[in-house]
């Protein structure tokens, strides 16, 4: 697989930093406070392939130079992702799920277990993986069950347009 170019690298990240973030950050605690529920979000990214702009918008809200982040082999294959995520972000790619605040998931069916990334405890939740997973749809497949505390589930359209609240 050929190199991505530095143009790919350093494009692609807000228009608008500060609000854009601001924007998606509103609508990640919208679908935290209402888990399972569909939310639009407006001001999307342009990563390398195969990383999908909300996703991105995303890492770029939530990640920063203090959150090691890891990603699946889809998004890890060319270390596009990991560069353009260093240069959005600052935030540091580790090898290794355990010590991710992050991570990214580019193929749903390669999550494996749950138990490789960090889980927190009662006393210190924020301890836990954040774990951002790209889906091709949200129609269709097994029924999801949503249960508490912590794992909570966020669901964001990838697609166009918007069917969730703003």
């Amino acid at each position: 697989m050929a190199m991505q170019s530095n143009d790919a690298i350093v494009t692609g990240g807000f228009g608008s930093p500060v609000f854009d973030a601001q924007s998606v950050f509103h609508a990640l605690m919208d679908a935290m406070a209402r888990p399972g529920t569909v939310q639009a979000v407006s001001h999307r990214a342009s990563a390398p392939p195969p990383l999908g702009p909300v996703a991105a918008a995303a890492a770029l809200t939530l990640c920063d130079a203090d959150t090691p982040v890891w990603l699946d082999a889809a998004l890890a294959t060319d270390g596009a992702v990991a560069r353009w995520l260093g240069f959005h972000a600052g935030a540091p790619v580790t090898g290794d799920p355990a010590e991710a605040a992050f991570a990214l998931i580019g193929y749903g069916p390669s999550l494996g277990s749950f138990d490789r990334f960090a889980r927190g405890t009662q006393e210190y939740p924020d301890r836990s993986a954040t774990l951002i997973v790209q889906v091709p749809e949200l129609t269709g497949g097994p029924a999801l069950t949503l249960t508490g505390p912590g794992g909570t589930a966020v669901v964001f359209e990838e697609g166009g347009g918007g069917s969730g609240p703003e």
